[in-house]
């Protein structure tokens, strides 16, 4: 009977993701920033072309005080809510997890912001969109995906 292992030993593993049998770099990605109660938009970065959203951590590190509605909205569209749509920031401090669908692999670089709606004397949270993208080094066994692009060369780099 093999040894049920324990961890992971790069020594003993190798140092690299394997999808579908080719080597992938950097597969989960985010971008932050904090965001605190006098701020109305805050931009986190871009999520690249090629990307899949995830979803978003929020953490709260302070609640908000507000007498009202007050909401954390974070997108790329007109009304940047696409990722997370109404997330009430007056709950205790603690991190939340939000996903409001399965969003489509992005085709071009979208900047992200978060949106702030409503009124507050105290408050803060740290936003996270999380993001994979499998960036494949050449050369690679493309069997398995059958969609690298082979004009590319050795040197570059083959998003899938």
């Amino acid at each position: 009977m093999p040894k049920t292992q324990k961890g992971y030993r790069p020594e003993a593993e190798g140092d690299e993701l394997r999808i579908a049998g080719v080597a992938a770099r950097y597969p989960l990605c985010a971008i932050t920033a904090d965001v605190t109660y006098e701020d109305t938009t805050v931009e986190l970065g871009y999520i690249p072309k090629g990307a899949i959203i995830l979803g978003a951590v929020i953490g709260l590190k302070t609640a908000f005080n507000s007498e009202s509605t007050h909401t954390i909205d974070i997108g790329y569209g007109d009304s940047f809510n696409e990722i997370v749509a109404g997330f009430s920031v007056k709950q205790a401090a603690n991190t939340y997890f939000e996903f409001e669908s399965m969003l489509p692999i992005q085709t071009e670089d979208k900047l992200v912001k978060a949106v702030l709606t409503g009124t507050s004397t105290d408050g803060e949270a740290r936003v996270a969109v999380l993001y994979a993208i499998p960036v494949v080094a050449w050369p690679a066994e493309t069997s398995p995906l059958g969609t690298i692009d082979p004009g590319k060369g050795k040197d570059d780099f083959h998003t899938v």
